[in-house]
């Protein structure tokens, strides 16, 4: 059980390291732009 809850964790922790910066370079840097002209910050703009 142990090693099965080990595996699992790393397994999902290797998948989200791939997926979150995936996301954050799929971001088209004119819709950075566009944020921050509303005034956004860069946190604000990628939530």
């Amino acid at each position: 059980m142990t090693s099965g809850l080990v595996t699992f964790s790393l397994f999902e922790a290797a998948s989200y390291s791939e997926i979150i910066p995936a996301g954050i370079n799929s971001v088209v840097r004119g819709q950075i732009n566009a944020a921050f002209v509303l005034g956004l910050n860069y946190p604000q703009a990628m939530r």
